[in-house]
């Protein structure tokens, strides 16, 4: 019991009062832990004699000292490997966070990569379709020239094919006849410019295209020969040394084209538009002529001999082929179809992932589409009342304008009731007055304002070309004038189907669609000229923070006829009430 005590009293000294669960509840639980074990080691090898009372016992006291010593032991290791297991925990989701953020990472760049690829692929392909246009344009007839033609070749009657023949043709000897070897040239040959043609080879196992100079040939651009040559399979440039071609699939038709004065012989497939290969810096001094050789026939002549010999090694190597490496091979193909599983169920898995976000995305997007669909209807009848209600009050401000005639340029004509101009087609007989404009297509309205509000409407119904707004009193009337709220106008106009603020600078408008009716608004106090669609109540334009300084008129100019497209007149129209629905 006096040990008991003794522990306990260790436990919580300095506050003889505090209880094991005040220390439970005020300590973290790592160093609770540390701070037991302390001081239960202290406790131990404080009291040893105490533990070992005398009597038979002792023993028995002695075990279960050890006992708890090795509890203590085993206590403190556990509480190191929780802590190392927390730091490695911590880590490894360090590791991971960073593993999803480059993984994050490589999918935009490889989307980036991939619309890369398709814009250089969209260019590469228009490009190669104007080359191939460019080089088509120069296409030539080409037909063989039978006095060219080795004996052992057989020629159509058109000259347009030629294929080896089994025993050679008994054909008049010519100096323009090929003995040796199988080759025919075109009739046709050329000294300047450019030609191309086209020949198919679709079938064959072996033959030779190009272009020729007469006289002796071997394939080789020294002694004046350009081809390339299908033999054995293999497809190979005759240049000095042979080049070996890298093709996608097997050549059907093949283009020739040639650039005499630039030296440049260049082969195609004609399918694909694909270049095979070019000569480059030709040195052509005299005429050349397409060239062509079918080859010999002996090529197709055994091949089913050499089908039935691979076939036969090919079984022979099976058979000697081990069954050790057999079975080798079998469990590394099972190894990989392992793999290849696990992968096939990591992306299956990734897969159903990226759906059910895709699933959760469209909904979401629908959503929001509903969303918007239904803010912009609120917002569109907001504008709609809104605007109603500016119509409403601009419109109270509505004036009656009559055309002045003393202002009116002798090119116009006004209805007797002052509510119409339109341009004639020659000037009026008017007299002169310092109110008049001279060099312009331009009137004023009679009423002049110097204070408060007013609006009035214009109907330019028809017409191709005016000019509507306010003017100051002494805007120049004589001599040049400029549209602009320097020179005392404020105005917009339509001119070649374009609409314009004459602001500085001028300002193009965009408007939904063709102005019927126009409708001005002026507060002279604020400085506001403001026009509107008068039909549907849209706004057009405003200049704002104008500063007036002497009486405004209404300002119009229906410009000049055009043979008749202008002729319509404007119109001064009644305002009309917008009531409030």
């Amino acid at each position: 019991m006096k040990f008991l005590k003794d522990l306990s009293r260790g436990l919580i000294r300095g506050n003889p009062k505090r209880t094991q669960e005040d220390i439970t509840v005020r300590m973290p639980y790592f160093q609770l832990e540390t701070f037991i074990t302390v001081n239960t080691i202290s406790i131990l090898f404080k009291y040893p004699l105490a533990l070992l009372p005398s009597g038979r016992y002792k023993l028995a006291v002695v075990l279960v000292c050890v006992l708890l010593f090795a509890v203590t032991i085993a206590l403190c290791i556990t509480i190191w490997r929780y802590k190392n297991l927390a730091e490695e925990k911590d880590e490894l989701q360090l590791q991971y966070n960073s593993i999803t953020l480059d993984s994050a990472q490589l999918e935009t760049n490889f989307n980036a990569m991939t619309v890369e690829r398709d814009e250089l692929l969209k260019n590469l392909s228009e490009q190669e379709s104007h080359d191939m246009k460019t080089i088509k344009q120069h296409a030539v007839d080409v037909t063989l020239d039978p006095d060219t033609a080795a004996s052992s070749l057989i020629l159509s009657a058109a000259g347009k094919q030629v294929k080896h023949g089994d025993t050679r043709q008994n054909l008049p000897d010519t100096p323009k006849r090929f003995i040796k070897y199988g080759i025919v040239l075109g009739r046709e040959g050329f000294s300047s410019g450019k030609f191309y043609y086209e020949v198919q080879v679709k079938g064959k196992t072996g033959w030779s295209i190009g272009v020729a100079r007469k006289g002796q040939l071997y394939l080789n651009p020294k002694y004046g020969l350009w081809t390339i040559v299908l033999t054995n399979g293999t497809y190979k440039a005759a240049a000095d040394s042979p080049v070996p071609l890298s093709l996608k699939g097997t050549l059907q038709r093949v283009g020739v084209f040639v650039d005499y004065d630039a030296g440049l012989v260049s082969f195609y497939d004609a399918d694909c538009w694909d270049l095979i290969y070019s000569f480059t810096n030709v040195s052509l001094t005299e005429k050349i002529y397409p060239y062509f050789s079918p080859d010999t026939n002996e090529g197709g002549r055994y091949k089913l001999a050499v089908v039935l010999v691979c076939i036969l090694l090919l079984a022979i190597t099976i058979t000697i082929l081990k069954t050790n490496d057999l079975q080798l091979r079998c469990k590394s193909l099972l190894e990989e179809k392992d793999q290849l599983q696990h992968q096939y169920n990591n992306i299956t898995a990734d897969n159903a992932l990226l759906e059910e976000r895709n699933a959760f995305l469209i909904h979401h997007e629908s959503q929001l589409e509903t969303n918007f669909n239904a803010v912009t209807a609120e917002r569109d009848e907001l504008q709609r009342r809104l605007g109603e209600i500016e119509s409403h009050h601009i419109k109270q401000h509505a004036v009656d304008v009559i055309l002045d005639p003393d202002t009116a340029a002798l090119s116009l004509i006004l209805s007797a009731d002052g509510k119409q101009v339109t341009t004639g087609d020659t000037r009026q007989n008017r007299p002169d007055n310092p109110k008049r404009f001279n060099n312009f297509s331009n009137v004023l309205g009679r009423e002049g304002f110097s204070s408060g509000k007013f609006y009035y409407e214009v109907q330019v119904k028809g017409k191709t070309r005016w000019t509507i707004g306010v003017a100051k009193e002494s805007v120049d009337r004589k001599g040049q004038l400029y549209l602009s709220p320097r020179y005392g106008l404020w105005t917009i106009w339509l001119r070649n189907g374009t609409y314009v603020a004459h602001a500085d600078p001028f300002v193009p408008l965009s408007l939904k669609g063709t102005l019927q009716t126009v409708g001005v608004f002026v507060d002279y106090d604020a400085g506001l000229v403001s026009f509107y669609e008068a039909y549907c109540w849209d706004h057009i334009y405003s200049f704002t923070n104008v500063s007036f300084t002497e009486k405004i008129y209404p300002f119009f100019s229906p410009n000049l006829n055009k043979e008749g497209k202008n002729s319509a007149p404007l119109i001064i129209s009644p305002v009309h009430g917008c009531p409030i629905k």
